[in-house]
């Protein structure tokens, strides 16, 4: 559990830091790779990890959700 939870950190500062200073994971819009992994990140809850900390991870999260035809699914937690 220790050595998930430190993988998990680690992702979450490496996505912090790009998401600071970009609004998507690759390009200048929205590509698969957001698509990806979004549903990792929020369902992190169900691993007790808290987001809070990572207010551009929660942003990128909300950009996600506004997207046309975003449909969210059981379990999920919207951008807090």
């Amino acid at each position: 559990m220790e050595e998930a939870k430190s993988v998990t950190t680690s992702l979450l500062n490496v996505l912090e830091k790009n998401l600071s200073e970009f609004q998507w994971l690759v390009t200048n819009k929205v590509t698969i790779a957001d698509i990806a992994i979004y549903p990792y990140i929020a369902l992190a809850h169900q691993g007790n990890v808290s987001l809070l900390e990572y207010k551009s991870v929660r942003e990128w999260m909300s950009r996600i959700e506004k997207l046309p035809g975003y449909v969210g699914m059981v379990g999920l937690t919207p951008s807090i």
